[in-house]
């Protein structure tokens, strides 16, 4: 979880408000890791960029 809000910040602070990233449970166990609870970090990035607000202009690099 620690990561998923390190990565939004980067994010937020490149510019990109909307770039959301939270963590989720994994429902498959594995028993050589030792632990049952295992989560995988999400996003909604859309071809590695995040979604731009619809009025918002593209940026220009």
């Amino acid at each position: 979880m620690a990561l998923a809000k390190r990565l939004e910040k980067f994010w937020h602070d490149k510019g990109y408000p909307t770039a959301r990233f939270w963590a989720e449970p994994i429902a498959e166990r594995f028993e050589k890791v030792g632990t049952y609870e295992i989560h995988r970090v999400v996003c909604n990035l859309v071809n590695g960029m995040p979604p731009r607000y619809r009025e918002e202009p593209p940026r220009r690099r």
